[in-house]
């Protein structure tokens, strides 16, 4: 998300937050800090829905005081406010919240400072909102997974590839290495689906070589700039960050950072489309085609609907309806109920049982 972030923040967490996530805020508190929050919320604001989680550095009262509590249907719940103040006005800080499935852990400058309990469920957050009297140089979301040194490895990643997601890879290349790559796929693996951004050390080159593949075919023009930071041998390691327009992988300094911009007609993600919502599916509908959805029922919902349209025996939209009112149908009979929609291709009436 890059330095000197605009306060107050708010963003979606795509896919939710789980167990085994970590919040890493870098900061400096203001000369005349009063007070700055961290919230994980079910809204884009605090005051807009449920808070699971709230941590408040006050240093107006007493010698500082830091509130946890949460927030639900409008009301706030019993703070917390026990252990010491670690935070000093015009000072750096680096912010850890750990997300475990029985609550929040917290550290302070690679310290412990709390734990917080879960009082709501953590399916009910999807944003991380920070505001008050504070530089926010960095904040990033992260997730452990282990490879547990099998390979070829690979892993979903809930939510998909969004601004924001940080992915940290340590590793050694044998002895012998000749090449060894890291690819975010659209599919399960880079043979078969489009690869988003392949990241290519080749030892024999000499060079790091990055790229992407689409509809079966890798870029013509290879990029290859950048030295080579590797040594056969010798303990990495990769971080990548996906920005807005672009893959940033810094090196070993300051001087060894890459950024490789995201390839046009790769398919990207759409964020909180409005409901009902008709969405192009870039290259049709095949097989190995994955569609990922991650949202919220509304409140006193009854369903949704998803739709598909084909036209000339190809797939081309997917439309999502909302249905907020429901007709229970008669004891012992199926409800239906049709929608008509049309988007380039025939009348669609679905039955919903």
């Amino acid at each position: 998300m890059g330095n000197n972030v605009a306060i107050p923040y708010s963003s979606f967490i795509n896919g939710g937050v789980r167990d085994g996530m970590e919040l890493v805020l870098q900061g400096t508190a203001k000369p005349n800090a009063d007070r700055f929050d961290v919230n994980f919320c079910s809204a884009s604001s605090v005051e807009g829905g449920d808070v699971a989680f709230h941590f408040n550095p006050r240093f107006n009262q007493e010698r500082g005081t830091v509130v946890r509590n949460h927030k639900h249907c409008s009301s706030w719940g019993a703070e917390e406010k026990a252990g010491r103040f670690p935070f000093m006005k015009g000072q750096y800080f680096t912010l850890q919240v750990q997300v475990r499935n029985q609550g929040f852990k917290v550290l302070v400058n690679n310290r412990h400072f709390c734990d917080f309990h879960c009082r709501l469920s953590l399916t009910t957050v999807q944003y991380l909102v920070i505001t008050g009297d504070l530089i926010a140089h960095s904040i990033h979301m992260k997730e452990e997974r282990h490879a547990q040194n099998a390979h070829p490895w690979s892993t979903f990643i809930p939510g998909g590839v969004c601004d924001g997601l940080d992915v940290v890879v340590m590793g050694t290349p044998k002895p012998h290495c000749d090449r060894f790559s890291l690819n975010l796929c659209v599919g399960q693996n880079a043979d078969h689906g489009d690869v988003v951004f392949h990241f290519n050390p080749r030892f024999s080159q000499g060079c790091v070589v990055r790229n992407h593949k689409q509809n079966g075919s890798w870029g013509t023009v290879e990029e290859k700039a950048g030295g080579m930071p590797f040594v056969r041998g010798q303990p990495f390691t990769i971080n990548l960050m996906v920005m807005n327009h672009q893959y940033q992988y810094p090196g070993f300094s300051a001087a060894e950072s890459m950024n490789y911009p995201h390839s046009s007609g790769v398919p990207q993600p759409v964020y909180n489309p409005s409901v009902p919502a008709v969405i192009p599916i870039q290259g049709g509908f095949h097989p190995g085609k994955i569609i990922h959805i991650t949202g919220v029922p509304h409140i006193g919902g009854s369903r949704y609907v998803l739709l598909i349209f084909f036209s000339q025996f190809s797939c081309r939209v997917l439309e999502i309806v909302e249905i907020l009112g429901y007709r229970p149908a008669k004891e012992g009979e199926a409800y239906s109920e049709e929608k008509s929609r049309t988007a380039d291709g025939p009348t669609v009436n679905p039955t919903y049982l």
